[in-house]
Parts: structure tokens; sequence; C-alpha cells
């Protein structure tokens, strides 16, 4: 019988280490497994990140989708109050100049008192329409910088769902 030496032990393959060196060989299908569980498990975990991103985006998408047809509800309520506004101003208008003719045919003291309330008060509704056109103007202008802004956080949206998706 021959003495087992330290070199003779490290020399003599056990038998699980020789099975885990066939393994490692040829592949161990429990590496392969769990190296693919661990993959899917982070595939998954990402999965759900981009879907937590999808719905946060989707939900700020219709915000600004709510804010962008609040703002043509606007729009549309002030371009319905210049066209009233332009009617009474027509109609104030014509009704100057038929208080005009009437003065010019009988020059009474009471004709040309109400011609001048008449002319005051066409003033006040000419001053009153510019204040509200230099308004309306103003919110078109901040109207159209809103709907540019939704157009690119839109574009931008459909940008990152085409990433995701």
């Amino acid at each position: 019988i021959t003495p087992i030496t330290n070199n003779a032990m490290n020399d003599m393959p056990f038998p699980r280490q020789e099975q885990q060196e066939r393994c490692t060989r040829q592949g161990n299908p429990h590496n392969q497994n769990q190296s693919l569980w661990q993959e899917n498990e982070k595939l998954r975990t990402l999965i759900k990140r981009k879907d937590t991103e999808l719905s946060q985006s989707k939900q700020y998408s219709d915000e600004l989708e709510r804010s962008n047809h609040q703002h043509i509800r606007t729009v549309q309520a002030l371009k319905r109050e210049i066209q009233g506004m332009e009617t009474s101003i027509n109609s104030a208008k014509q009704y100057s100049r038929s208080i005009e003719r009437t003065i010019t045919s009988s020059c009474s003291k009471l004709l040309v008192e109400k011609h001048s309330q008449l002319k005051k008060r066409y003033q006040l509704t000419m001053e009153t329409l510019r204040e509200k056109d230099e308004t309306i103007t103003r919110q078109a202008t901040q109207i159209k910088k809103d709907e540019k802004e939704i157009q690119v956080l839109l574009r931008a949206l459909e940008i990152r769902v085409e990433d995701l998706g």
C-alpha cells in the first residue's frame, strides 16, 4: 500500500469534483437554467419599470390633451365674443350714421345731445373692444406657445413609446 500524500490527493479526482469538471466542460444545464432565470428576472424588472414609465407618460399625455382641448374651447369662446362685439360695433356705427343724417336734416338741440351721447357710447365701446382685442391677442399667443409645447411633448412621447414598444 502506498501512502497518500498531499500531491496524490490533489491528483485524485473525487466523484463530485469529476462531475463538476465534466459539467463545466459540457455546459451545465443547471448553470444555464439559473443564468436564464436570472436574465428572465432582470428582463421582467425592466419590463415593469418600462410599463410604469409608459403609464406615467400616457397620464401626462392625457393631461396635456385635456389642457389643449380647454385652450381650444377658450379660443373658440373668445372668437365668439369678438364676433359679438364686432356685430354690436357695426350696429352702433349704423345707428350713429342714421343719427348723423337726422342731425344734419334737423338741427334741434335734442338731436345734437343724443348724437353726443351716442358718440361717447360708441367711443367707450371701441375702447372696450380694443382692450378685449389686446387680451385675446395675448391669450392667443400664449395658446399658440402652449400648443407648440404640447406638440413637442407629444412627439417626444411618441418616440418614447416607440422605444419602449
